[in-house]
């Protein structure tokens, strides 16, 4: 097994079946530290020269050159966008911001509507395009930030999945910050073995899991607003903010986990499902034939109901 910290997070990838040396282990885990160190070069919002950082900074019109890989995310987060008319938005930074989800602290006060209308002036999918031959991203607004948290540790996990069936290596789980891709068998030798937490505000019966499920060839990402938010008045803000309202989402849907081909689709359509709640959200997973998934719908008495789309693996 290897461990380490990767994304603001932990990164954690298991092996069965197959047995290496010790420098064959060693070249293996620089192997996997070397491939995520390289994306967050790329793609992350905290190192000030990444691609993605300098590309935040450019206050020009001008296409700014980034590597394909870079590009390859963007255009992915950009066709999730496009096929959740917004409710999945890489330029929602500005808005997280402002709610105090950003590097901030949590305001005092909740945002009032200038506020929220000044950072919606920022936001906006349509007004970002990733240009080919050469690679590069272009903005129509000068102030628009890209942040691709919600879709950016996916690809880290399927990115070191490439990695391992590169080398050979055909049995493994690969886990970063809860988003996994798993293949082959674990060492009892039947289909890896996932489990879906409950929401800590609907455990009302003390069980840690909702569900399992077993994941072989896929990608699994989960989604929930009970870890991260902040009480004002008596109301509950949630860091899923809705970019089309510019508003914290105020839904039933507790947490949401999807299957996908990817890990990196799989990250990027939890967060979608999330912010369009449970009626839209299973529209949207229903609407396409790679997506699978499971919604946790909690209600005032702590209650948890669990929706599956018709291709959850029973």
């Amino acid at each position: 097994m290897f461990t380490g910290r990767t994304m603001g997070t932990t990164y954690t990838v298991k092996l069965t079946g197959i047995k290496l040396s010790s420098p064959e282990q060693a070249s293996l885990h620089a192997a996997i530290e070397n491939r995520l160190i390289d994306i967050n070069d790329r793609m992350s919002t905290y190192i000030p020269t990444s691609e993605l950082s300098r590309f935040n900074n450019h206050k020009k019109s001008a296409s700014f050159p980034v590597s394909d890989e870079t590009a390859f995310v963007v255009k992915a987060a950009l066709e999730v966008a496009r096929k959740t008319d917004g409710a999945f938005d890489p330029t929602v930074g500005p808005l997280v911001d402002l709610w105090g989800f950003g590097p901030e602290a949590a305001p005092e006060r909740i945002p009032s509507a200038a506020q929220i209308k000044t950072a919606l002036a920022w936001v906006g999918w349509s007004f970002l395009t990733v240009e080919e031959s050469p690679w590069g991203l272009r903005k129509k607004n000068p102030r628009m930030r890209v942040d691709l948290s919600a879709i950016a540790k996916g690809y880290g996990v399927d990115s070191v999945a490439a990695l391992l069936v590169a080398r050979g290596i055909k049995n493994f789980m690969v886990e970063i910050g809860g988003e996994v891709f798993a293949a082959g068998r674990n060492a009892r030798n039947t289909p890896w073995i996932l489990g879906i937490e409950t929401p800590r505000d609907h455990a009302v019966s003390g069980a840690a899991l909702s569900a399992t499920v077993a994941v072989d060839g896929k990608g699994l990402a989960s989604s929930g607003g009970y870890r991260n938010f902040y009480m004002r008045g008596g109301k509950r803000y949630s860091h899923f903010i809705d970019p089309r309202s510019g508003r914290p989402i105020t839904h039933r849907l507790a947490a949401v986990s999807v299957l996908a081909p990817s890990c990196m689709e799989a990250d990027a359509a939890a967060t979608a499902v999330m912010v369009l709640g449970e009626i839209a959200g299973q529209a949207f997973l229903d609407a396409d034939p790679q997506l699978e998934g499971l919604l946790l719908i909690g209600d005032n008495s702590g209650k948890i109901r669990i929706v599956k789309t018709s291709g959850w693996p029973r």
